[in-house]
């Protein structure tokens, strides 16, 4: 499992250029403080940036729904997969919370609507903090 640290200690090694990736679901997640930790780093990315990845000699491969790449057993990176609005936090590109949230409604696996679960009480966190302040 990767802690945030850890997610931001490979995304800063792989030096993607900024406008050509995200970081989506989990990991997303992770960076927004809404999880602790996450399995893998899901990177949906431009279709330069994936040519230029295979150009690197990483292989297209199989997963989930899309074909992708696997950098260091972790880290899948898949071509034409954007989120609808894109935040920074420590200046790395990540899916805003609403486009993560309609994304894993889409999935609703058990681990999805798990998700689904922590970003709404996180949401609602927010709110109320808002409100009180």
């Amino acid at each position: 499992m990767l802690n945030k640290i850890e997610i931001l200690t490979k995304l800063k090694k792989l030096n993607f250029p900024i406008n050509q990736y995200c970081v989506m679901t989990g990991a997303a997640l992770v960076l927004h403080g809404i999880k602790e930790t996450t399995a893998d780093i899901d990177i949906g990315c431009s279709e330069e940036l994936l040519q230029w990845l295979q150009q690197q000699g990483y292989k297209l491969q199989r997963r989930k729904k899309y074909e992708g790449i696997v950098i260091d057993d972790c880290i899948e990176v898949f071509g034409n997969w954007k989120a609808e609005k894109v935040v920074y936090k420590d200046g790395i590109p990540i899916a805003d919370i609403q486009c993560i949230r309609k994304y894993k409604e889409d999935l609703s696996r058990e681990k999805d609507l798990a998700d689904i679960k922590l970003i709404d009480e996180y949401i609602a966190a927010k709110a109320k903090n808002e409100l009180e302040s």
